[in-house]
């Protein structure tokens, strides 16, 4: 991937939820130079409480918009 100019990561189902989290990661194999789209294709969560009673998805979702929010260092 040493040579690589453009990449795509994409997934469904829990795929798609790993294909954002793991974007970054991603486009770290890449040359800097490279041009980087990760997306999520048919992905779908109930939001409902765990066994437990804890709101599991709508924690972890906060976590991921947060984590997206977040401005990237240059």
């Amino acid at each position: 991937m040493k040579n690589v100019e453009n990449a795509i990561l994409s997934g469904c189902s829990t795929g798609g939820l790993a294909s954002i989290l793991h974007c970054d990661n991603f486009k770290a194999l890449v040359p800097m130079v490279a041009k980087v789209k990760c997306f999520a294709d048919a992905w779908y969560f109930i939001n409902a409480k765990d066994i437990s009673g804890a709101p599991h998805i709508e924690d972890f979702y906060y976590d991921v918009v947060k984590t997206h929010s977040e401005p990237t260092r240059q």
